[in-house]
């Protein structure tokens, strides 16, 4: 871990900078990545003031306090970053739940085929030929289904073309 540590209308003494040090330095194992930490205090009437930055990897963690005592503050100071740690921990893993597909290793096409094909009622392949949006309007519109997939010519994308309760169209696009 970096230290720096600066005073402004204080003199910094060896015994506060190794304490805060060593109270910031316990957060280091909290987050397990290597930090660089930026400590300001001073002074103003009768109170001390210390502000942290603190850069891990991509984070940054800021806190301040105003208190009489400057080791108070420091404690102070130790507590509100944990609790900033944590939450942001905490949010990193409800974003990355184990039981998203983010969590599991894709599986093939032939193993969901298969997996699924004992739920499915009716499993239909067909080959997808390139064509318009217009023609795949005209197709549709020729049977009784209520969706058609194809093969844009213009995009090179597979599109589903489907019939709205109001007799027009709606098309589903890949956005990548």
């Amino acid at each position: 871990m970096k230290f720096i540590i600066s005073g402004r209308n204080i003199e910094l003494t060896e015994a506060l900078k190794n304490y805060a040090e060593e109270k910031f330095s316990k957060l280091e194992k909290v987050i397990k990545k290597d930090c660089e930490t930026t400590v300001n205090m001073s002074t103003e009437r009768n109170l001390q003031i210390v502000e942290v930055n603190m850069k891990a990897g991509t984070k940054i963690y800021r806190a301040q306090e105003e208190k009489p005592d400057m080791y108070e503050a420091i404690d102070e100071l130790v507590d509100v970053l944990q609790r900033q740690i944590r939450k942001t921990k905490e949010k990193e893993e409800k974003n990355f739940k184990k039981d998203t597909i983010r969590g599991k290793e894709y599986l093939s096409s032939d193993v969901v085929r298969d997996a699924v094909k004992d739920q499915v009622v009716k499993y239909i392949a067909y080959p997808m030929k390139p064509m318009s949006i217009e023609d795949a309007m005209i197709i549709l519109k020729d049977n009784d289904d209520v969706f058609f997939t194809f093969i844009n010519i213009d995009t090179r994308e597979v599109n589903v073309l489907y019939k709205t309760n109001d007799g027009n169209f709606g098309i589903v696009e890949p956005e990548m």
